[in-house]
């Protein structure tokens, strides 16, 4: 599994399960939204999510400074987070 990290301050792993978040950037856009490390990302924008290249393409589809659902699973339980996608650099 590689990591990636994201601008929005994720580390991502290719995981069994689905995209696991290896770690968090901290003041990140991620950390700043919820999440926490070893999260199972799910669902992004109402789309599911199996892979991290899946998870990035979605996130670079949006609009930059849209809110975006993201769908999580944490110790078994579903949970929604909200990010928001920073501007185009």
């Amino acid at each position: 599994a590689s990591d990636k990290k994201h601008k929005l301050g994720l580390y991502l792993i290719d995981g069994e399960n689905g995209v696991v978040v290896g770690d968090v950037s901290e003041n990140s856009i991620a950390h700043q939204s919820g999440f926490q490390a070893n999260d199972v990302i799910v669902e992004a924008a109402g789309q599911p999510v199996a892979k991290s290249g899946e998870f990035i393409a979605i996130i670079q589809d949006q609009t930059p400074g849209y809110w975006l659902p993201v769908t999580i699973k944490r110790n078994d339980e579903i949970t929604e987070l909200v990010a928001e996608i920073p501007p185009r650099r």
